[in-house]
């Protein structure tokens, strides 16, 4: 496919690489219906054949040369042989031979012609199974040797007395479905030996038979084993393809890393070979997601690569790290020569050797599943599948095909193999449940046949064709179709697939009971069920009044018919038997969690130590005693819920908290941020200064976008502070020739930006650009209309940092502000400082790049929630002349809204005439943290008490939590936040 000439391709057919599969699977099928290279070339000659069978026909003509060329031989060469064998006589046993051939099987025409001479030549020929209502499908023996004497069992299999009716069950979810089955097997008393269980799809059912089963301990064997990709190993390998796929996304590998599906350990082990034993930092599976989901990426293999180097490159130049922090930078650089090594398994084009031989190396290196000793019959679904499918990829390794492609391309074909590997496929054994597909049900003689996943959805139609070989042009090649539809008796896949699944029911000796989804729980949708169960449970529930309106001997159905089988149906419905979520009182339980889910929900008295064993009559008195920490969550609820604040609501025992207080000349410094969010929220506070729980920060799976509101004030900080620093540099003011120079910092930072946290792509980082562009011309026009009026003295003046956080213009020292008689350490980072040359004075401004909705000038302070502007202003007072160097008093403070939306606008107040209020709320948020005070603020107005970094997580519905608060008695003894 590959080499095909343009012109033999179709343009909306995919690549090679997803249809090699289907086009090798059309040859064989075409080679065994005796179809040769010149009919099909004939075809697509023709009028209305499709497009695609060009490719076929090309694809065809190369294979039949190889075989010719190479000496080999195919199916259809051997039928073709053992034909001519019998018919000339060369096998002297087939005619004291009887054959039979079931009437489900699929016969090719090769097929059919040796099954033919056969039975010309044998002793005697019969076709098993029996006659059914349903036109057979063409190519099915029933089809072909219609005529034939035919052998079928005594009919037993729906109201035979050793049996008893089928059933029918109605379930919510494919996991239901298969749990009923299994509770059914155990109420019933069924030996394990006399049941199959069929599935119509083995996605989902075949891997939830496994699962429920083995929880269960019920015994299974698998007819067709279990598919690879549904075991830990076929994932990981499923999902190593698929990352490659989506062009390497990280969240692929995040979830592969949270889910065990790749492993650190073996990878550690080997590093640790190359290092000092205690040299290497933590680096486990979590860890390394946790690592991999703080940054976003830019797309592609070197896209995650240079995020990570980024990363890495980050911390190295900040120097003077903490420990904390230089554990950090070696976990990071641990991750970046990880995923280096990842990526290195996949080569960027290469042959389907090398990346077989690659996915063996990382089944050992990175694989979820170890390798095992143990003998094929002990061994688990997982340990099978990891050495069947080593073994296969070292199969694959070593094959004598020539076939180089890119990783994508690679990828795709390895995922397609992977979907045809099975692992323990196994014969029925005594003692054990057998798992099949239901056309395969139906040849054993065990009593109970269970069929799940009878729903219209996963019982749906076949699709016409197979992709390739479109079913018109299929019809046209093959002679037995051809005549089938002159005579008549065309069938549909859909009708064939139902054929197929009534044979297999109706060869079944014993009990049937039917399974469908009504709803399905992954999807949330509804499901009806198929019409097989339909048809099945009416003419069980009906068994007297077996005809429709108009049965298959014309009988038109008269009224009183119509009326009984009606008043009938309703029955049925009535008495439908409907497993829901929770099983009924009486079915076996097949785990703990059924115990708990159905447990009597009687009353207890409750007491203070844990109930007596009579006693636990109930699932919540077994669940206190079971795990007593629920109780407790419970009793949290229940307070929370009360009518009173309590410590569920933040307020800690009664006590005097001298750890938490922030004043004194010893204390660490405070932000001003730090009080504002202790003023308008203080159970936020809490959570995050005092239980230092913070919500993690994963741009890799968070759907925000690349430059989020916080991130771009950020970066138009820094635009502003490097403009009029060059400015002040240069000695020069901002003028209208400064919009080239101004636009040249924009691209100077965004390219800082891009580098450090990769956009999504250059359309998005164009976008970016704009908008910083235009939030700086608002900027520039800003400090051009308002020259006269100041003139700009200090740039981005920190104060009270460590170390690591001090920048070259900073003041190590923290500012001491003078609260009644008590201190309060502050630090912090003015944005600018300007003097007005009028009057001498300072003006401390604050950049802000949002709306100005937030700030009042009428209500500067708001109870503590605009607090910035007043402390950095006393804080400049505040600081020693000989490290601060600029006189004079400050006589503004404020907020600079220089961006688009509000246009360079300016809010400011005087400092002096609140300081007095700006005390007394700073005496009142020292005594909420010295007395453990930190409520929930019920009316908090325009303020989201949870918009700090993600903590509404913590509260699905913060409306009701409001509301519920506002009925509380706050206690009388306990400080009041501002706000309230």
């Amino acid at each position: 496919m590959q080499d095909l000439p343009d012109e033999e391709k179709s343009g909306t057919l995919p690549g090679w690489h997803l249809l090699a599969n289907t086009v090798a699977g059309v040859i064989n099928r075409l080679r065994e219906d005796d179809v040769s290279v010149q009919e099909i070339k004939e075809r697509v000659e023709e009028a209305g054949s499709s497009q695609t069978l060009g490719v076929i026909s090309a694809c065809y003509e190369y294979y039949v040369q190889e075989l010719e060329e190479k000496k080999l031989y195919d199916d259809a060469d051997v039928y073709q042989w053992a034909t001519e064998r019998v018919t000339s006589g060369n096998a002297p046993q087939v005619a004291g031979t009887v054959y039979g051939a079931l009437g489900a099987a699929d016969l090719s025409e090769h097929a059919f012609q040796f099954l033919s001479v056969l039975r010309n030549r044998g002793l005697d020929f019969v076709r098993l199974g029996s006659k059914t209502r349903l036109e057979p499908p063409p190519e099915t023996a029933a089809a072909r040797f219609e005529g034939t004497r035919s052998l079928a069992p005594q009919e037993a299999h729906s109201s035979n007395e050793e049996g008893g009716l089928d059933r029918f069950v109605r379930a919510v979810g494919a996991k239901g479905e298969v749990r009923s089955a299994l509770r059914n097997l155990l109420r019933d008393e069924v030996a394990f030996g006399n049941a199959v269980i069929a599935y119509t799809d083995s996605q989902p059912y075949a891997s939830l038979l496994v699962d429920e089963a083995e929880r269960a301990g019920i015994p299974l064997t698998m007819g067709t084993g279990l598919p690879a990709e549904y075991t830990r190993t076929g994932r990981a390998l499923r999902d190593l393809y698929e990352w490659v796929r989506e062009d390497y996304d990280p969240v692929i590998l995040i979830r592969m890393l949270r889910s065990g599906l790749l492993r650190t350990d073996r990878w550690m082990a080997a590093q640790e070979d190359e290092e000092e034993p205690d040299g290497l930092p933590s680096f486990r599976a979590h860890e390394a997601a946790t690592l991999l989901a703080e940054r976003s990426y830019e797309p592609g293999r070197e896209g995650l690569l240079k995020g990570l180097s980024a990363a890495v490159g980050e911390m190295e130049e900040k120097g003077d790290l903490t420990n904390r922090e230089e554990r950090h930078l070696d976990q990071r650089r641990m991750l970046r020569s990880f995923v280096e090594d990842l990526t290195d398994l996949i080569p960027r084009q290469g042959e389907i050797q090398e990346m077989a031989q690659n996915s063996c190396q990382f089944l050992q290196q990175f694989g979820p599943t170890d390798a095992t000793e143990k003998e094929e019959e002990e061994r688990t679904p997982d340990e099978a599948a990891r050495g069947l499918l080593y073994k296969r990829l070292q199969r694959l390794s070593g094959i004598d095909v020539s076939c180089e492609a890119g990783s994508r391309q690679l990828a795709s074909l390895f995922q397609q193999w992977l979907k045809g590997q099975y692992v323990q496929a196994e014969s029925p054994r005594p003692g054990h449940v057998h798992v099949l597909p239901l056309e395969s049900a139906g040849y054993s003689d065990r009593p109970d046949l269970h069929v799940v996943g009878l729903d219209s959805t996963t019982f749906a139609a076949a699709g016409s064709g197979n992709g390739m070989l479109q079913e018109t042009d299929r019809r046209a090649l093959v002679s037995s179709l051809e005549r089938a539809d002159e005579g008549g008796r065309r069938t549909t896949p859909s009708d064939e697939e139902l054929w197929q699944a009534s044979k297999a029911l109706e060869r079944h000796q014993g009990q049937v009971t039917c399974y469908t989804r009504i709803f399905d729980i992954e999807s949330g949708e509804e499901r009806d069920p198929s019409s097989l169960f339909l048809q099945r449970e009416r003419l069980t529930s009906t068994p007297d009044s077996t005809r429709t309106p108009t049965d298959t001997n014309g009988h038109v159905e008269t009224k009183s018919e119509s009326d009984k089988r009606k008043g009938q149906e309703r029955k049925a419905e009535e008495d439908q038997d409907v497993v829901g979520l929770v099983s009924d009182a009486d079915a076996p339980p097949l785990s703990e969690g059924d115990l708990w889910l159905r447990a009597s929900q009687a009353d207890y008295e409750e007491s203070d130590s844990p109930p007596e064993e009579t006693e636990i009559n109930s699932a919540r008195a077994l669940l206190h005693e079971k795990y007593p920490w629920v109780l407790a969550g419970e009793e949290a609820r229940q307070a929370r819920r009360s009518g009173a604040y309590t410590v569920h609501d933040g307020l800690l025992s009664p006590g005097v908290y001298s750890d938490l207080d922030f004043f004194g000349t010893d204390a660490p410094p405070l932000s001003a941020s730090r009080l504002q969010t202790l003023a308008e929220a203080p159970y936020v506070y809490f959570l995050k200064y005092v239980l230092g729980a913070r919500p993690l920060e994963e741009p890799a799976l968070d759907d925000e976008p690349w430059l989020n509101r916080l991130r771009k004030g950020t970066l138009l900080h820094e635009i502003y502070e490097r403009f009029m620093r060059r400015l002040d540099e240069d000695g020069e003011v901002p003028t209208p020739d400064d919009d080239s120079r101004i636009d040249d910092i924009v691209d100077e930072v965004l390219e800082e930006e891009t580098e450090a946290f990769a956009p999504p792509s250059p359309v998005i980082e164009e976008s970016a650009r704009r908008e910083l562009r235009q939030n700086a011309a608002v900027f520039l026009q800003s400090e051009i209309e308002g020259g006269g009026e100041y003139t700009a003295e200090r740039f981005e003046l920190g104060f009270g940092f460590p170390p690591h956080r001090r920048e070259d213009q900073d003041i190590e020292q923290a500012a001491r502000l003078s609260v009644a008689d008590r201190v309060l350490p502050l630090r912090g980072r003015v944005d600018r400082i300007d003097r007005n040359p009028a009057t001498g004075g300072l003006a401390a401004w604050d950049y802000k790049t949002g709306s100005a909705s937030s700030y009042d000038e009428e209500d500067p302070l708001q109870d503590g929630k605009t607090l910035q502007w007043a402390l950095y202003a006393y804080a400049l007072e505040s600081l020693p002349d000989e490290e601060l160097q600029l006189d004079g008093p400050v006589e503004e403070s404020g907020y600079f809204f220089a961006n688009t939306k509000e246009v360079g606008a300016r809010i400011s107040a005087h400092p002096a005439q609140h300081r007095e209020e700006a005390e007394k709320i700073l005496q009142q948020l020292g005594e909420l943290v010295e007395s453990g005070s930190f409520p929930v603020t019920p009316d908090l107005k325009d303020a989201n008490d949870w918009k700090w970094g993600g903590y509404d997580r913590l509260v699905s519905d913060l409306g009701s939590r409001k509301k519920e608060l506002k009925d509380k008695d706050y206690p009388a003894d306990r400080p009041e936040p501002p706000s309230f």
